[in-house]
């Protein structure tokens, strides 16, 4: 997908999709602890290598553990992430809230890149 960010056919290709699987090249843009717990996350995504893009969806993976929930895959998963990380991801497409312009994902398997 490369599109504007919030672009009207990101709808669309939610709809298509939900509940298949994508994969993709990413940035964490943003990482939050998710409502203040010390080990749960919300995570936000953009497709590409730099924080400061604007071309394309935002993704969001929401209530999530780094070590647990993200898949590691290959031999080189790291120690910690944060903004800036450029992984891979694999994940799989929920609801599209075309208010704030968020893709929810779920993930299916994360690797550094």
């Amino acid at each position: 997908m490369k599109l504007d960010y919030c672009d009207e056919s990101s709808g669309a290709f939610a709809a298509k999709y939900e509940g298949q699987s994508i994969r993709f090249d990413g940035v964490i843009t943003d990482l939050a602890s998710h409502e203040g717990a010390a080990t749960r996350y919300d995570i936000l995504i953009s497709p590409g290598k730099k924080v400061e893009t604007t071309v394309g969806p935002a993704f969001k993976y929401e209530d999530v553990n780094i070590s647990s929930d993200l898949g590691w895959t290959g031999s080189n998963a790291p120690e910690s992430v944060g903004t800036g990380s450029r992984l891979g991801f694999a994940a799989e497409v929920g609801e599209y809230d075309s208010d704030q312009c968020i893709f929810f994902l779920d993930p299916v398997s994360t690797e550094a890149r």
